[in-house]
């Protein structure tokens, strides 16, 4: 009777963990060299007012950004298109990479969310 009611307990405990904690996976890896850069391609659509924010920028010293680029892929007001974030590592080391998709760069509040790992060798 003591065993059910700890493996109960355990489920329930594993349950609360696994929904009220946030996972963060990465959503690519990525390799490259001192001087190399790494270009990062998002989907964004400007008119929305929405854009990419480099989160943890103050916390990784190993890249820096080169530049930022918009495209558009359609010649119709209001279409999608896409942000290319270059970057180039500057240190060996590894980081964590982590871009919100969000309308200010002070809002809390985002509607997309990726993390990159990123290792500089």
């Amino acid at each position: 009777m003591m065993k059910k009611y700890t493996y109960l307990l355990t489920i329930l405990i594993s349950t609360f963990f696994l929904f009220s904690c946030e996972k963060q996976s990465t959503d690519d890896d990525y390799n490259i060299s001192i001087d190399e850069t790494l270009d990062i391609k998002l989907e964004s659509n400007r008119s929305t007012g929405y854009s990419w924010y480099w989160e943890n920028k103050n916390e990784v010293s190993i890249l820096d950004t080169l530049k930022i680029k918009y495209i558009d892929d359609s010649d119709k007001k209001g279409a999608q298109g896409r942000e290319i974030w270059s970057f180039i590592g500057k240190h060996k080391g590894h980081c964590t990479i982590s871009l919100s998709y969000k309308q200010s760069i002070n809002s809390t509040e985002y509607e997309k969310k990726q993390i990159f790992s990123v290792t500089v060798e």
